[in-house]
């Protein structure tokens, strides 16, 4: 009798499982470094824009400033070498009182508040010829210097009188150009291209000048005004005596026509008006040209 042998054959590990076995130290030690790279350069490799904002990509490796290409709001996952550069694309509003001089040399301080916003189709020639900083580097100083031209064109009355909405186009119409007007960024975008910051409106919030000039001013005005007042009642005053004249010779013309004076004429009209009331009364007619008496019953 023949004795039957079952042959049982036992599968090897494969040679990743052994590896992995023996290596199983080293492969978690190095995904323990990794995880603490991910970690580190987490801010570095997930970026996100928020609402409002705006970035500028720049690559190390690369081409440097990405100026074709503008992010928007989103989150974006980049190289940790690369680095984005956000922006802030709404309304801003900055305010700052600069002392100028009047067309007299009178040292005046103005308060001006200016409210903008970067282009978003030059945002990237915007950051790599000028950069986040551009408030401070071509805003606000092309702004003082506008407003110090357009000023000394006034007098301290004229400053204080005008019309500040027309100074206040004025500054910002040649601040305007002469932001977006800036050589370096012009050379690159091109003289029809479009505006790298909007502007809003700028305002002029206050005016101060020295308090003797004030005063000065203001009393000015107020004699000014009160001309003006005398004028006009002079003028009201000629006009009254005009109506008078014509008045008086027309009673002259009345009385000569009619031969019936004036007074004698205005006392039958008030008879006649009392005559017709309620009023019981007695009408005694006079004579020799006497005006009648009244009597009232009451």
């Amino acid at each position: 009798m023949e004795n039957n042998v079952t042959v049982i054959k036992v599968k090897e590990p494969n040679r990743v499982y052994k590896w992995l076995k023996k290596q199983l130290l080293a492969v978690i030690v190095v995904a323990m470094v990794l995880c603490m790279l991910l970690l580190f350069f987490y801010n570095d490799i997930f970026i996100t824009i928020h609402s409002g904002q705006a970035g500028v990509l720049f690559e190390r490796f690369g081409k440097g400033t990405v100026t074709n290409t503008t992010y928007t709001e989103g989150t974006y996952i980049l190289s940790p070498w690369n680095k984005m550069f956000i922006y802030e694309m709404r309304i801003q509003e900055r305010t700052d009182s600069i002392v100028v001089l009047s067309k007299d040399g009178l040292a005046i301080k103005i308060s001006i508040s200016v409210r903008f916003y970067p282009s978003l189709a030059t945002l990237g020639i915007l950051h790599k010829y000028i950069g986040p900083d551009y408030v401070d580097k071509v805003v606000m100083p092309e702004i003082e210097a506008k407003t110090r031209d357009v000023i000394s064109q006034f007098s301290p009355e004229e400053i204080y009188s005008a019309n500040r909405v027309t100074i206040q186009n004025t500054i910002s119409k040649l601040a305007l150009g002469a932001i977006n007007n800036n050589k370096i960024v012009k050379s690159v975008l091109g003289k029809d291209a479009p505006n790298y910051v909007v502007f809003e409106n700028l305002f002029i919030e206050k005016i101060e000048l020295p308090t003797y000039i004030k005063i000065s001013i203001e009393e000015k005005l107020d004699a000014q005004q009160k001309a003006l007042e005398y004028d006009y009642l002079i003028q009201s005053a000629e006009k009254e005596a005009m109506r008078k004249r014509v008045e008086a010779k027309g009673i002259v013309d009345f009385e000569t026509i009619s031969h019936v004076s004036i007074l004698k004429w205005r006392g039958i009209e008030a008879t006649e008006k009392i005559s017709t009331s309620n009023n019981s009364k007695v009408i005694l007619v006079g004579t020799d040209n006497k005006l009648p008496v009244i009597l009232s019953g009451n």
